[in-house]
């Protein structure tokens, strides 16, 4: 299931057996009380009813570390789609632990493979201000807050006008937590501009079709930006590279990495640090300057 309300977990009978129930619980308790959002749920979901097709066993407490290695093992997956299985599984499994389940599996051991270690793409400001003085006023603006707030493509379509006040821009994002973000004077003006100019749109970016308002679709942001960068000769743009270059940016500038977390909406610090990049020589002069002699 690709999207919409999770399905129950249920077999081709009738009666569910203890580890349908099991699993069902706590795709009600990820959905409930860990709020998580829809397509999260949806893909937790997925992932457990791929475990059940492949294991024997009754019940949570009878699963054991060579069923779910095998069970990963079968689907031939990439390194990252089969880490990203294992971390589901191994969530839930420690969800029962808390709750008094005495494992079979020894969740400790049940080790992630080796992922190749590959270079996210990110820009300079000198790069990306080249692709701002050569694209169209709503482009410019499109990169400029994703670079200048380090939104997210999905936080970026969604935006509203009334998130928008003066340089301080509030939504909900990924995994349906708070934001706050800032932006320029600069970037706040040309913003409030903007929404002048488009009187009674329910979202930041919509254009007309046959006398109705249309919202753009994640795709059609993308396509927009891509198509700037492409023509100042970057083919490997991405919408999320602006995350990485506003953290990277911010922390070669002197912000504290907690900082950075905060901006771009972390809940990990592990998390930000994938996203700096170009750090040769920071933790040297970082030690001269906060180091304790």
């Amino acid at each position: 299931m690709l999207g919409g309300e999770p399905v129950p977990v249920r077999s081709q009978r009738s009666i569910m057996t203890k580890i349908e129930k099991q699993i069902e619980e706590y795709i009600a308790y990820c959905r409930d009380m860990r709020n998580l959002s829809p397509k999260t749920v949806v893909l937790y979901q997925d992932a457990l009813n791929r475990l059940l097709k492949d294991v024997t066993a009754s019940s949570i407490e009878k699963l054991s570390n060579e069923m779910i290695e095998e069970h990963l093992r079968k689907h031939r997956w990439s390194p990252t789609n089969t880490n990203r299985h294992l971390t589901t599984i191994k969530t839930m499994l420690r969800y029962f632990e808390k709750h008094g389940l005495k494992l079979r599996a020894k969740v400790d051991l049940l080790e992630r493979l080796i992922e190749p270690d590959s270079k996210a793409v990110f820009f300079t400001k000198e790069e990306i201000e080249e692709v701002l003085a050569n694209c169209d006023h709503l482009t410019w603006i499109l990169i400029r807050l994703s670079f200048e707030g380090g939104l997210r493509i999905k936080e970026l379509t969604e935006l509203k006008p009334s998130d928008i006040e003066g340089t301080r821009i509030t939504f909900i994002g990924k995994g349906r937590k708070f934001r706050e973000v800032f932006v320029s004077q600069e970037l706040a003006e040309v913003l409030q501009d903007w929404i002048e100019q488009h009187p009674g749109w329910d979202y930041m970016w919509m254009w007309e079709s046959d006398g109705k308002r249309q919202l753009y679709t994640v795709n059609g942001l993308r396509q927009r930006m891509r198509k700037a960068f492409f023509a100042c000769g970057h083919d490997n743009f991405h919408p999320h590279a602006l995350r990485h270059s506003f953290a990277t940016h911010i922390l070669h500038a002197g912000a504290p990495l907690y900082t950075v977390k905060e901006m771009l909406g972390h809940s990990k610090i592990s998390t930000t640090m994938r996203y700096i990049h170009q750090l040769d020589g920071k933790l040297e002069r970082d030690f001269a300057e906060y180091g304790a002699y």
